[in-house]
């Protein structure tokens, strides 16, 4: 049917819905049955996806182990859901299901009786939660559900196990009708509205009930403006309907509005059961059963429902499945979406932990991989990894542990080394002195301290596996070599090489001498007989003996020489055999020892990397599934195929109840469906409805026994104080040094309230009747209508405002729930000096979000309750269901059960109060003064003043004079500056939780600094030792050159040793070492950077975050002004920002100067000068005349070797110390830690004193709170501990 074609009507020209209703409910079940035969093969296909999926994922495929995780779960999860979707559909697919959605007390139940022509079974009698159970009812070939109503407050069953049998019912309806009534529409009706309806793409109409029950009673109120007026206020709340709708994306909803009480009257099947029994059977003999049906305007909604199924009702049940599937397909794939985000993230904090092992533990070569644990494949698990991350893991083969072993082990055995290095030496310049030799065995026994070397190799094991435990938290490494069991290499001694030829030229030398002493006393002879034959012949021996004389001397010379240089060449030889033996056996030590360790580690990590990497794995593997069954869940929803839209279809239907109604007077649709026909309509009646004599009797006695009640109440809470107990209490906190100025003007600023004219605060919901109570309130004073107190549906009140109410000043706030975070906050600021509190109730009673009047009542940890100075009003009580008028017990009845409810429902909240406390009452009966101003008290009915029950609030509250305003006053006063202590007590203890988390949070860093410090002293002492030891090697080799010198070359040789450092074989070993330091402290530096980098961070997290919820500057009081983490900010100062810290560390960064260039400072040269006068000694002129001329050399020898050593020293300092280098970065960097620690330390012992302070402080508050709560008379009001 078009939308410019007319109903169907039948030969007579008569509209039958009945026939089209029951054809096109027909269609839509055969048509809906059709959709889930195909829908049951799409989620066919998906169960087989997902199964194949699980499989890969979850049995003993990859690792060989069933793994239990949550993307099977997720995966599963989506098939159980569209599976048990799909049924339900079925399990009401024989219909059309149209299920009614809103929030408790709306009046569902109600249309859904008058729909149905119930006996009213169903109806509230007035209480909350009074629907439980999904309550389905045929109507008209349809199905209609009645639900359980949202934002109750849980009277019999939990709120959330209400509302989530209401969205079961949502999901498999075919139209979604949203109930609202006229009290005010809250945020989380629409949020729910959001959540359920909107997103399952349900088609909606929305329904108003219009609870008062003048409106579209032309019977009853005969003017055109009071008709008027309460069609407005229909309009204002349809208006906000519309525009809350809108806002969730929920446009061009048609909406009706109906009395439905009326409509129920009109339709329910007698006899009835129902509440208001005796008001019903009232209204069908006055009004009559067509009169009720007409005016309730019920059958303008029912011709919309009826006209919306037969206009497309095949069409929005095709829409209905087809949209709520994509919707599933959707919101699934979303949340599929999101567990692959949260298992990424999860997967790559398991990656991070993984590199931070292999980080530790050294990237894993042919040496260790092979131990790794393999996939059934047979690869390597990190190999698998590496290759589902698309990339390798960036550690070095050489990890941190390695690096931390090498730098304990150079620091720790070095000097043990240098010892037996030294010792050997020792012994064989001994051995050579003395001639003698030194066996393999002594040699090991005198050089090797094995008990020190074991000593030394156990505490840097204990060391790495303290470092394994603080790295990777696995404890239990316990990876000593055995010294014992490794080979000593041994050097063997011969101290006599040259012994031989030294004995052979003493023997040649000894000869030589002989034969010149034979010589000489043949000169003698052969002078003395020179003329005769004797003293030629002694000429001759002469001669021949002096030619032997000095051969062998010659010889002897020879023979000498060569015995030194063997010597010399033994011993150098043996010198460095020895070291090659020391160095060997060290060697082997440390790297033995270093092999096993890391062996060690890397075995006792295993069992948990195995885990890492097969956790890891798996998440990749699983995120990869998922991400690929959430895209082609998309797909699937987005290639189903279109339908008619629902919207197309009700605004069709929309339509042609205008063309149905086109007879009326009514000029728009909206007018139509508003009921605002009635509004013109020339029908006049009586607007009076008689009492009769017994209704009234009873209705003022009620009265007077509630307004005796409340006097009563009203009384003893103006009694509870003493003005003069209260005055001296408030002095003492006033003097208290507990107190600051700050809060000490406050306290003053308090006490003022004393003398000020008591402040009644009127709070409640937005549309609630605040406004309509303060402007009934006033008229009945006597007060003039202030022309900006305004009435409407909407939230009406921004601001404060304040009224002279007899001796009280009325104070008017911005309602709770009008979706505006400042009006809240206005309210609470209002309540602070207020003597007393009215807080305005719907009918409804406390629905939706209750902290603003939550927090009136109990107080918290910034203000006190003031529960027992709460006068609770439950307005509109001419709305609750029965008309005082006719049934005056029935009305008492249900009065009396709102407030017993409320009663309970308080102190559900653990909140204690007197039913005295709770009236009900009217401030404008049946809403016919409405936004008129000015008013006066003659403007409201007169024969509703006997059940109103605006006398019993006013009346009371109007003669409070004298002594009792004084100590309502003095109560008021009283709460501000106990509610300033408790402010103040709760910002001490966050204070003193916030200097607690500012201490753990040094600590913290404290320990961080602290680890640093040691590995870059580790470090330091690693740079100094292998500075040593290539320093020592070098001379070492010098000196060995030296001692092992021959004659020939002793000038070079003294020329070399006069500047030994400059020696380009050092500076080529030096500049070696430089690079490969600056490495290991470029390594440190990142390490380091990066976790300073992640604690700062965190640092600086938990710095802006608040420790407790910082103080309320609502609350006024004491210290208004919010309070931060700031302690927690201190530390962060302290530390230093990020950047500079970062940058501290990162200084290490980058090369450094070569030590070949450097050249040795004063105290060194002074030590070459001296060591260039020890060589000239070398510089001899004749070796050969002279014996003791060898043994000269040989003492210049040890000479030059023993200076060598001295020398080392200083040439190690003057490079230790060099400008420049790495050492003096390093030591700059601690220093800069050390004072860093210190600062922290420093503030730490400040940060505890203060907690002492605070808690000192804070026990006194509590003291002075204690006595102001005993004034108080209070035991309901939360106090801060």
């Amino acid at each position: 049917m078009s939308a410019d074609e007319g109903p169907e009507r039948d030969g007579d020209g008569e509209y039958q819905p009945e026939r089209l209703l029951t054809d096109a409910v027909a269609e839509a079940v055969e048509t809906g049955l059709a959709e889930l035969a195909r829908l049951d093969a799409l989620v066919a296909e998906a169960q087989g996806r997902f199964e194949a999926a699980r499989d890969e994922l979850s049995p003993r495929g990859l690792f060989g182990t069933r793994r239990e995780d949550g993307f099977s779960k997720v995966l599963e999860g989506v098939v159980a859901d569209l599976t048990d979707g799909l049924a339900e559909s079925r399990r009401a697919a024989s219909t059309f299901n149209i299920a009614f959605f809103g929030r408790t007390g709306a009046g569902k139940s109600t249309l859904l009786s008058a729909l149905g022509g119930l006996s009213g079974e169903l109806v509230s009698d007035g209480r909350s939660d009074f629907t439980t159970d999904v309550q389905p009812l045929d109507w008209q070939g349809c199905r209609l559900y009645d639900t359980p109503g949202i934002n109750g407050w849980g009277r019999t069953r939990s709120r959330a196990e209400l509302e989530e049998t209401a969205r079961r019912a949502v999901e498999v309806a075919d139209v979604v009708l949203l109930c609202f009534d006229s009290q005010s529409q809250q945020a989380s009706e629409f949020r729910k509205v959001a959540n359920w309806v909107r997103d399952y793409r349900k088609p909606v109409l929305a329904v108003l009930n219009v609870r008062n029950a003048m409106w579209r009673h032309p019977a009853r109120v005969a003017s055109p403006a009071q008709r008027r007026g309460l069609s407005r206020t229909a309009r204002q709340h349809a208006d906000n309907i519309a525009s809350e709708l809108e806002a969730i994306g929920l446009t061009g909803v048609p909406i009706v509005a109906i009395q439905s009480k009326r409509a129920l009257f009109s339709r329910a099947a007698t006899p009835f059961v129902g509440p208001a029994a005796s008001e019903l059977q009232a209204d069908r003999c006055v009004y009559g059963r067509e009169y009720l049906d007409r005016w309730s305007n019920l059958p303008i909604l029912e011709q919309l429902i009826s006209l919306c199924i037969a206009e497309g009702a095949a069409d929005l049940r095709l829409s209905a499945l087809r949209e709520g599937l994509q919707a599933g397909l959707r919101q699934w794939a979303d949340e599929i979406d999101r567990a692959a985000v949260e298992q990424h993230a999860r997967g790559v904090a398991v990656e991070r932990v993984v590199a931070d092992w292999l980080t530790v533990l050294g990237y894993p070569e042919e040496s260790w991989r092979g131990a790794l644990p393999k996939t059934r494949a047979g690869d390597d698990l990190l190999a698998e990894l590496e290759k589902a991350r698309g990339e390798p893991f960036g550690a070095s083969v050489s990890g941190r542990l390695e690096g931390h072993v090498r730098h304990l082990l150079k620091s720790h055995v070095y000097p043990l080394r240098v010892k037996a290095l030294r010792t050997a030496e020792e012994l064989i310049i001994d051995a050579f002195d003395n001639n003698k030799s030194v066996t393999g065995s002594e040699f090991e026994r005198r050089v090797y301290d094995v008990l020190s070397i074991a000593k030394t190799i156990s505490m840097v094991a204990s060391q790495a596996g303290d470092f394994v435990t603080d790295s990777l938290k696995l404890s239990g490494l316990n990876a000593q070599i055995d010294v014992a069991e490794i080979d000593r290499a041994a050097a063997e001694v011969r101290g006599d090489a040259g012994a031989v030829r030294r004995h052979m030229a003493t023997v040649l030398r000894t000869s030589g001498l002989l034969a010149g002493s034979a010589g000489a006393v043949l000169g003698i002879i052969a002078l003395t007989n020179l003329w005769n034959p004797a003293g030629w012949v002694a000429a001759v021996i002469l001669v021949g003996l002096g030619f032997v004389s000095a051969t062998l001397n010659f010889l002897s010379k020879r023979t000498r020489m060569s015995a030194e240089e063997k010597r010399v060449g033994a011993r150098a030889a043996a010198v460095a055999a020895a070291r090659s033996a020391v160095h060997a056996y060290f060697d082997k030590c440390e790297t033995d020892q270093l092999q096993k360790i890391l062996g060690a580690a890397r075995s006792l990590a295993i069992p948990s990397l195995e885990e890492l990497l097969k956790g890891a794995i798996h998440t990749r593997l699983g995120c990869r599934s998922l991400i690929e069954e959430a895209s082609w869940l998309r797909d699937q929803a987005d290639r189903q195929p279109p339908t008619t839209s629902p919207a197309e279809v009700i605004q069709r239907a929309t339509h042609q109840v205008h063309l149905l109604n086109v007879a009326t007077a009514t000029p728009s649709m909206s007018a139509l469906l508003l009921g605002e026909d009635w509004i013109v309509d020339e029908s006049e009646g009586d607007a009076s409805v008689t009492s009769s004599a017994e209704n009234r009797e009873i209705l003022l006695r009620d009265a007077r026994e509630n307004r005796t009640a409340f006097s009563e109440y009203l009384a003893e809470a103006a009694n509870r104080t003493v003005p003069p107990d209260v005055a001296d209490w408030i002095n003492t906190v006033a003097a208290s040094p507990h107190l600051d100025d700050e809060g000490r003007t406050d306290v003053l600023a308090a006490r003022a309230v004393m003398a000020e004219r008591p402040a009644v605060v009127v709070m409640g919901d937005y549309s609630a009747g605040k406004t309509s109570l303060i402007k009934r309130l006033l008229a009945e004073a006597g007060a003039p209508t202030p022309p900006d107190l305004q009435v409407a549906a909407g939230p009406a009140t921004g601001t404060i405002r304040s009224y002279p109410f007899g001796s009280f000043e009325l104070v008017d706030v911005p309602g709770f729930q009008s979706g505006h975070a400042e009006h809240d906050m206005r309210a609470v600021e209002a309540a602070l000096n207020a003597a007393m509190a009215i807080v305005v109730l719907h009918v409804n009673l406390l629905i939706g979000d209750t902290a603003g009047i939550d927090r009136l009542l109990r107080g918290d940890e910034q203000v006190v309750g003031k529960a027992t100075r709460t006068i609770f009003v439950i307005g509109r009580i001419d709305e609750a269901g029965a008309d005082p008028r006719i049934s005056a017990r029935d009305f008492i009845v249900r009065r009396q059960r709102k407030i017993e409810e409320l009663v309970i429902i308080l102190r559900s909240k653990g909140i204690v109060v007197d039913p005295s406390q709770v009236l009900a009452l009217a401030a404008d009966p049946n809403g016919l003064v409405g936004d008129r101003t000015p008013v006066a008290r003659e403007d409201y009915p007169s024969d509703a003043r006997e059940w109103d029950g605006v006398a019993t609030l006013c009346e009371p509250l109007l003669t409070l004079e004298g002594s009792e305003l004084l100590r309502l006053g003095t109560a008021a006063a009283l709460d501000r500056v106990r509610s300033g202590l408790v402010a103040e007590s709760h910002r001490l203890a966050s204070e003193i939780e916030d200097l607690a988390a500012a201490t753990a949070l040094g600590a913290r860093m404290e320990r961080l600094v602290e680890a640093s410090l040691a590995e870059l002293r580790l470090i330091e002492r690693s740079i100094e030792g292998r500075i040593k030891r290539v320093v020592e090697d070098h001379a070492n080799e010098v000196m060995a050159e030296a001692l092992g010198a021959r004659p020939a070359e002793i000038e070079a040789m003294s020329q070399r040793l006069a500047t030994w450092w400059e020696d380009p074989r050092l500076g080529s070993a030096l500049e070696v070492l430089s690079e490969e330091i600056g490495r290991d402290l470029d390594e440190w530096s990142r390490r380091h950077a990066s976790e300073y980098d992640r604690e700062l961070k965190r640092f600086e997290y938990e710095s802006t975050r608040p420790i407790k919820r910082a103080r309320d500057p609502l609350a006024g009081g004491i210290h208004a002004a919010a309070f931060g983490a700031k302690h927690v900010g201190a530390v962060v100062k302290a530390v230093g920002n990020r950047d500079a810290v970062y940058a501290i560390v990162k200084a290490f960064g980058g090369k450094f100067k070569p030590w070949g260039a450097v050249k040795l400072g004063a105290k060194v040269a002074k030590v070459g000068a001296v060591l260039g006068v020890v060589a000239v000694g070398f510089d001899v002129v004749d070796w050969a005349m002279d014996a003791r001329k060898e043994s000269k050399r040989e003492d210049a020898r040890k000479s030059a070797a023993e200076l060598i050593r001295s020398t080392t020293g200083g040439v190690v300092g003057q490079i230790l110390d060099d400008e420049g280098g790495p050492m003096q970065y390093a030591r700059e960097q601690e220093s800069n830690f050390a004072d860093h620690l210190r600062q922290l330390v420093e503030q730490r012992g400040h940060q505890e004193q203060a907690m002492i302070d605070a808690g000192y402080r804070r026990d006194g508050i509590m003291e002075l709170q204690a006595a102001g709560e005993r004034l108080a008379g209070s035991s309901t009001e939360r106090v801060s501990r």
